[in-house]
């Protein structure tokens, strides 16, 4: 790993795990945190509102145990983030992909999601790695990366079913991928 990797890791570091919420402030999060206080999954779910995110209070009663629930957002962003670097780097180049880091670390609506008890930042770590594992599908027609794909969008869409909107990004990597292909073909 470069420095510049390695410097962009610990800003994006520094920016989420330093401002973790500790009370929950934002949109459903007083709920999420009644929720992971729940002992029982089944008896969370059935409080909760619609659209129901299942697979994020699984993970959030399980943190509540050992770890602020908060930080299961930062997690998941740290995740996340490394998940888009490595799709923009194979899709495109390594400095490519750094540079395109630096406005997710300071892009307020990524922040807000990422410090605090909030389901999206699971929701995009699940399609970033569909993406990436879809792309790697694209490159090397593997079909083990395509099975991987499709559990990652299958969580994504289980979690919450309002994923299903960035479907057409799938499309459109495609196309890309072919176009690209051609191209290069062409030279």
């Amino acid at each position: 790993m470069n420095l510049e990797i390695i410097v962009v890791i610990i800003l994006f570091f520094l920016s989420r795990f330093l401002f973790l919420a500790t009370y929950p402030h934002f949109y459903d999060s007083p709920e999420y945190l009644k929720l992971a206080q729940e002992n029982n999954l089944s008896i969370a779910l059935q409080k909760s509102h619609e659209s129901i995110h299942p697979i994020y209070l699984l993970l959030i009663q399980f943190a509540n145990k050992f770890i602020p629930i908060s930080f299961v957002s930062a997690f998941f962003g740290l995740l996340t983030f490394i998940g888009f670097y490595l799709l923009i780097k194979q899709v495109f180049n390594k400095q490519t992909a750094i540079l395109s880091l630096i406005p997710l670390i300071f892009f307020p609506h990524l922040w807000l999601i990422q410090t605090n008890i909030m389901h999206e930042s699971v929701d995009h770590f699940f399609l970033i790695f569909a993406l990436l594992f879809f792309d790697y599908f694209l490159v090397n027609k593997k079909l083990i990366n395509i099975i991987v794909s499709f559990v990652f969008i299958l969580f994504a869409l289980i979690n919450f079913s309002g994923n299903f909107i960035w479907m057409p990004v799938f499309l459109g990597l495609f196309v890309f991928r072919k176009y690209k292909k051609q191209d290069d073909y062409s030279n």
